[in-house]
């Protein structure tokens, strides 16, 4: 059976899994449910994983009865190892541990609760949005009889006015729709997660010919970059202040790169692996493919930039590597990968939900390189030297040892070489 989504979910709550499933298939989103597609004599586990590798999207409803249900935790893993975008909705309080907690912690949620029937909208929607159906969301097109929830009383008077002037502004500089409701948690038109008025940065999800990417938003703030511990070339230890930015949750994956340049020159091949054995300069030529596709801005991130992310931004605990002083979890190096390189994300993510920035591939920065720029470096918003002959990149490699795995590690190269295990990750600010 063709489908677009796979629906995951506790034998408790296949009321609710119904439910999604016939709003969906109301609006010609095709969705496959255990329950209804598993035709008898064939076998539960390959059917399943063969139905989640097939789907664009992946829901999960999670719930308490859902938390401890171990073949939703396994399909869960499935789709998350094979990079399906997955859409948790949450219908109650349940806090996630263990396992799911890894691969749902950065996921954009939505919660069923405290209007059910707004949610329930925006997840049509966010669905739509993924797999290329337009609609209007509305809660009109829910069940009447047979939606789990409860239907939300009508407000007084004086409560729908108050409403109104909360209602929120998607912070999504590819959305920025207006006139969401005060409640909402996620906007119903793209799914970003929406914050109090005035925070004008969100996490998002970037989508080029059905390959998604997400950016995630690094607050600024000020930093000490470089280490007194490290080579020559990471001293002077120096104050660093940035702006807010955002940059890529992961390095560019080899099927994006083909999306955008219909080619693939990485050594060791496969789609969620990263991409690399690539140029500085092929990375300006993909930068600028991918900006004409979406009407953005990319760019590498600056060497500051990196840095500072890298470290974990603002929410820093002050690591040896990204996310750790355990440098096996959180990197592919010499000592675990095999001597090559890995899919995207199975690590543990740094305390801003970035991955991959300590090992498994280098990556490029926009930065020219200079032995005394540290010494020199401006405080604010550094852009490295305005002139040079080699570009700085960052990160260690699943061929590099501990130490030059360090979040302040710092290499740099000619900028029209290619070499193995070179890749990168994307920058943007709107």
């Amino acid at each position: 059976m063709e489908h677009d989504v796979f629906i995951s979910y506790s034998n408790k709550n296949k009321q609710t899994a119904d439910a999604i499933c016939h709003v969906l298939e109301q609006h010609n989103i095709k969705c496959w449910i255990a329950h209804r597609d598993i035709s008898i004599g064939e076998k539960y586990g390959n059917v399943i994983e063969q139905a989640i590798c097939s789907c664009k999207v992946f829901i999960i409803i999670f719930s308490k009865e859902s938390s401890q249900a171990p073949w939703v935790e396994s399909e869960l893993n499935i789709a998350f190892t094979d990079r399906r975008v997955i859409m948790p909705f949450r219908i109650d309080s349940t806090k996630l541990e263990g396992e799911m907690r890894l691969m749902l912690n950065n996921k954009h949620w939505i919660e069923a609760y405290p209007n059910p029937e707004e949610r329930f909208a925006e997840l049509v929607a966010a669905v739509a949005r993924q797999v290329g159906i337009k609609i209007t969301p509305s809660a009109s097109s829910l069940p009447n009889d047979d939606f789990p929830f409860n239907r939300k009383q009508p407000l007084p008077a004086e409560e729908k006015e108050k409403q109104k002037t909360q209602q929120k502004t998607c912070p999504n500089p590819a959305c920025k729709r207006t006139g969401l409701s005060a409640e909402a948690v996620y906007c119903p038109y793209c799914s970003a997660k929406l914050t109090d008025p005035g925070c004008d940065l969100v996490n998002f999800t970037e989508i080029v010919n059905d390959v998604c990417f997400d950016m995630v938003v690094v607050e600024g703030g000020t930093f000490i970059m470089g280490s007194n511990n490290g080579d020559e070339d990471e001293k002077p230890i120096h104050k660093v202040t940035l702006d807010n930015f955002y940059i890529g949750q992961y390095p560019v994956t080899q099927k994006l790169w083909q999306i955008v340049t219909g080619s693939n020159p990485s050594y060791f091949k496969g789609d969620h692996l990263p991409v690399e054995k690539i140029s500085w300069d092929d990375t300006q030529e993909f930068i600028e493919k991918l900006n004409l596709k979406t009407g953005k801005s990319y760019r590498l991130p600056t060497e500051a930039e990196w840095d500072y992310a890298a470290r974990g931004g603002n929410q820093s605990r002050g690591y040896t590597y990204s996310g750790s002083n355990s440098i096996d979890d959180v990197a592919w190096y010499d000592g675990n990968s095999g001597l090559k390189t890995h899919p995207v994300g199975q690590k543990q993510a740094n305390e801003l939900g970035l991955y991959d920035m300590s090992g498994n591939v280098c990556e490029w920065c926009n930065d020219w390189f200079a032995s005394d720029y540290y010494a020199n470096s401006p405080e604010f918003n550094p852009k490295g030297p305005a002139t040079g002959g080699r570009r700085v990149f960052r990160g260690g490699s699943c061929l590099s040892i501990p130490r030059r795995c360090h979040s302040s590690n710092r290499y740099y190269y000619y900028p029209i070489y290619h070499f193995d295990l070179r890749g990168f990750r994307l920058a943007f600010i709107p």
